[in-house]
């Protein structure tokens, strides 16, 4: 960087009183998971950054639809051209269309706008997604994210996958990031619905997360039919976005119906009070990267019930969480056996005790909004620390 570049960074900065860090993303009630995270940290940012979402699609998944907001992405990157002075670009990057928009952003930002720049990574499947892609397309996304001043990802899965593409180590950094206190939360409705449970033989359970193969939903609901000539039987909310229809046709067929409420897109206060009544949450993904739901899970102080992908292995064992070896149905049905075991044993606090002790040291939000500012920081050489 340029000594007169790095001048005007520093008199920029003493002229506002505040780092100006712009993050690129699509609404964050529309951005999944990495939309929920920033929901919780937007609450926690320091005084002294000023920070704008930046809508990079709208809500609609129709490209003509996006194209209006992705424009005026592009108009607010080049307007830091002509003294829109901003201390540092993030841009929260997955795969496909995200892939696509981020890297063009972040090529305007890092070669033609010269501003410090910092990527997000967020998708379980992006690994996939490049290796899907020709050489060339697959060198200038890893062109790009080597260039700027920093990748931040969820773990050392993520971690050690840029790695493999040719992402040099030292521009990687292992940022978590987390929600609230959930287990104070209440909600009279279904407190009332847990305490009305006869016994402890039932558990109760949530899903939350996209109504898809890669969450493991049809192996979920395979595992709940399983149990249902048994005398202890399993219970399952399912929350998130897909085709309501096509669910409730498929749970009518295996017939559990009595046992499963599909209740379709909630927002995140919703799921946040289910959490507070349910027993676990139980998602059997194939592809993550660090996923919101189980992080809010542990800040509820309830069992997940997961497999490990993503980056999960690096903060959750068997002594926090009933953990399925992979996604088939026939792990799903032991991992649902296992948590009835323990609800039956009365053990379940022994588990929850280990699960609220890892959101408090690792996923606390107002702990991991430090951490990404102390990451930011880092990323803004020019600035006087």
């Amino acid at each position: 960087m340029s000594k007169e570049k790095a001048t005007k960074a520093e008199n920029h900065l003493r002229h506002r009183g505040k780092l100006r860090v712009w993050i690129f993303t699509p609404p964050l009630d529309a951005s999944g998971g990495i939309g929920a995270l920033y929901s919780y940290a937007a609450k926690h940012f320091d005084r002294k950054f000023d920070v704008t979402f930046v809508d990079t699609k709208g809500k609609s998944s129709k490209i003509y639809k996006m194209l209006p907001s992705f424009f005026k992405a592009i108009l607010k990157m080049l307007s830091t051209l002509i003294g829109n002075r901003v201390e540092l670009v993030h841009l929260n990057i997955a795969s496909h269309g995200s892939a696509v928009r981020k890297c063009i952003l972040g090529a305007l930002s890092i070669y033609l706008c010269k501003n410090h720049t910092v990527f997000q990574l967020h998708a379980g499947g992006f690994e996939d997604y490049l290796r899907s892609q020709s050489r060339l397309v697959r060198t200038l996304i890893v062109r790009v994210l080597d260039d700027a001043q920093g990748i931040l990802v969820f773990g050392t899965k993520s971690r050690d996958m840029l790695i493999s593409f040719g992402v040099r180590p030292e521009k990687i950094h292992i940022v978590l990031m987390g929600c609230p206190d959930l287990y104070k939360l209440e909600k009279k409705e279904l407190s009332e619905l847990k305490s009305s449970m006869a016994s402890r033989r039932e558990a109760l359970l949530l899903f939350a997360g996209d109504l898809n193969l890669n969450k493991g939903l049809p192996f979920i609901l395979n595992g709940v039919k399983n149990l249902k000539n048994q005398s202890s039987i399993v219970r399952l909310i399912v929350a998130g976005n897909g085709d309501l229809n096509y669910w409730k046709s498929y749970v009518f067929k295996l017939g559990i119906h009595d046992r499963v409420a599909l209740i379709g897109h909630v927002p995140n206060s919703a799921i946040n009070s289910y959490l507070t009544t349910v027993d676990g949450l139980i998602l059997a993904s194939k592809l993550e990267c660090m996923p919101v739901s189980i992080i809010e899970c542990l800040s509820a102080g309830k069992i997940p019930i997961t497999t490990l992908a993503g980056n999960l292995g690096d903060v959750i064992g068997n002594d926090s969480a009933v953990i399925m070896d992979n996604q088939s149905e026939k792990s799903v049905t032991a991992a649902l056996s296992r948590i009835l075991e323990i609800l039956m044993q009365g053990r379940q606090e022994d588990v929850t005790k280990n699960s609220k002790a890892i959101w408090e040291r690792d996923f606390d939000v107002v702990k991991t909004t430090r951490n990404l500012e102390s990451k930011w920081r880092e990323m803004m050489p020019s600035i006087e620390k």
